[in-house]
């Protein structure tokens, strides 16, 4: 199992530090801001032009803080991405983490909303290289439950970053909270 970076592990764990000293008053409640922490699952849709290998996505995870100022969402989700190639009768299944921080520009009512933007993706894996960030495209869904900061974002990472002969999309399912 890889390890984080020691300077990633401790600003990751900071800013959940701030979102629930955050969480812990509603006098810091401000009009079109929101902290809040999402996560659930993801499908990797890899495309690969190798002759002869076959290439098909897994079932990974994203989890990560989110924060909204107006119309402008960013999160920081840290996400395992999980992909099966298979050749002459073997599979290979490779796990891939990534940072990634979309950000989106939202727009509907509270109850429901569409985002779009873009994202980037940093690789966390041991011995990774600029060669294996990703960055894209990426839409969303949401729904608010009424009357709760309960919200589910379903969402779809176009990936345009051409890493080591292919590209690798995603779609997501997750489930949030807004605390502030």
């Amino acid at each position: 199992m890889m390890k984080l970076n020691g300077s990633i592990r401790s600003g990751f764990f900071s800013l959940l530090a701030l979102m629930a000293l955050f969480s812990a008053s509603n006098a810091l409640a401000v009009p079109g801001v929101s902290l809040g922490l999402m996560g659930g699952g993801n499908l990797s849709f890899p495309s690969i032009d190798t002759p002869g290998v076959t290439v098909s996505g897994k079932v990974g995870y994203t989890v990560g803080p989110t924060a909204t100022l107006g119309p402008v969402e960013a999160s920081v989700l840290y996400s395992m991405v999980s992909v099966k190639a298979s050749a002459s009768g073997i599979d290979v299944t490779t796990d891939s983490k990534y940072l990634d921080i979309p950000v989106l520009y939202r727009f509907g009512i509270d109850l429901a909303s569409i985002g779009i933007g873009g994202f980037y993706g940093l690789c966390l894996d041991s011995g990774a290289t600029s060669a294996d960030n990703n960055y894209g495209a990426v839409a969303s869904v949401r729904a608010k439950f009424p009357g709760t900061s309960v919200f589910v974002d379903g969402r779809f990472n176009l990936g345009l970053h051409d890493m080591n002969g292919g590209k690798n999309s995603s779609l997501a399912l997750m489930l949030g909270y807004d605390f502030l």
